[in-house]
């Protein structure tokens, strides 16, 4: 953030930066959470190269 020479749109990046670390480490915080998240941005992932988004 220190490279952005916009103050708001710094700010709104450390805000959203903490948000996702936050929420990656509640998805993932179950015994084998990772792994189903893996497979669900897979799927979703051919959903989107596939037209079925």
């Amino acid at each position: 953030m220190a490279t952005c020479r916009h103050p708001c749109l710094a700010r709104t990046l450390r805000d959203v930066r903490s948000q996702t670390v936050r929420l990656r480490d509640l998805s993932h915080s179950g015994l084998g959470r990772m792994l189903t998240s893996l497979e669900e941005h897979r799927a979703m992932l051919k959903a989107i190269t596939q037209g079925e988004a």
